[in-house]
């Protein structure tokens, strides 16, 4: 089944389960891992997660995030971005990069900042950020980082 999904939305490499492992798809309302596909996803989904007033989880992924939220914060008072968004000068060039196509994987983050604000943003994320996903309670993170890992539930 997880395959078929895969395949409508355009992947071309196949899933490989464990045959031992008894698997079904059911709906969710507290799975053990929210896995995504980018950072920018696992930022969405914290944010989700803390509006509702849950943050009893550990996120990854969070740093590059984290970064951005805090050099929109600094920009926005006329201080400096930090890191690789030292050389933006302003909020609004920041934005207008992100309709390019080569800023296009900004465009989450901005949807993120103009709905909860960057220092809201960059703060809860500060919270739930974790490195060590192997003792977290539930985690939100990129499918790369977690790789190898096994979940009870997933979404």
């Amino acid at each position: 089944m997880a395959d078929m999904l895969l395949c409508a939305m355009g992947a071309d490499v196949p899933l490989r389960g464990n045959d031992a492992v008894a698997t079904e798809l059911v709906a969710l309302d507290h799975p053990t891992a929210i896995l995504c596909r980018t950072n920018a996803n696992v930022s969405k989904w914290v944010m989700e997660a803390a509006k509702s007033g849950d943050t009893n989880f550990d996120a990854t992924g969070t740093d590059e995030a984290i970064e951005f939220f805090s050099s929109v914060a600094a920009l926005k008072k006329g201080k400096p971005g930090k890191g690789k968004y030292k050389l933006f000068k302003s909020w609004d060039e920041i934005c207008a990069y992100s309709k390019t196509v080569d800023g296009a994987d900004l465009a989450n983050y901005i949807r993120l900042e103009r709905e909860y604000g960057s220092s809201f943003v960059a703060e809860t994320l500060k919270k739930v950020s974790k490195n060590e996903v192997e003792t977290a309670r539930r985690v939100i993170s990129t499918a790369h980082r977690v790789k190898g890992m096994e979940f009870n539930e997933v979404l």
